[in-house]
């Protein structure tokens, strides 16, 4: 029988833990909530967030995005929309800050001289996280604690 060398033993451990952490999310709410703060770069430690970069993260998780020109409470965006009447209401698949981050909406909000505001809200079982980020025209993120 030929051996198998240690480095595709380590890849093969590696896909084993990934596979059992992908069975186990449904069932398994600090999987749920990793998955979750991956989202909204809120992960304790690079380590963690880079870890769950691998995992497929497409598929279950709600992702919804807001872009506002104000300060707004989170909550009001789900149930009085007319609180912000210029936000806009994205849904998102796998990663949510795309539309702020790397597409063309992201050079639109860099040309103005206001700072923007960024509410994500993601879902997934029973578990739900709001974060708030600000977005200054000079391209700086800075997370908020909602008002």
């Amino acid at each position: 029988m030929k051996k198998i060398p240690l480095p595709f033993l380590w890849l093969y451990g590696l896909l084993a833990v990934y596979a059992a952490a992908l069975a186990s999310m449904p069932f398994c709410p600090a999987l749920q909530r990793a998955m979750i703060q991956k989202f909204h770069l809120r992960s304790p430690s690079f380590g963690e967030w880079a870890f769950f970069q691998f995992a497929p993260s497409m598929y279950g998780f709600a992702n919804e995005l807001w872009l506002t020109d104000a300060p707004v409470e989170p909550r009001k965006l789900l149930s009085s929309p007319d609180q912000a009447p210029s936000a806009v209401h994205l849904w998102t698949n796998h990663y949510p800050f795309w539309p702020v981050t790397f597409s063309a909406r992201r050079e639109d909000l860099l040309r103005t001289t206001k700072d923007h505001y960024v509410y994500l809200r993601t879902r997934f079982h029973q578990q739900e996280l709001w974060t708030a980020y600000r977005l200054t025209p000079s391209g700086r993120w800075e997370r908020i604690e909602a008002p």
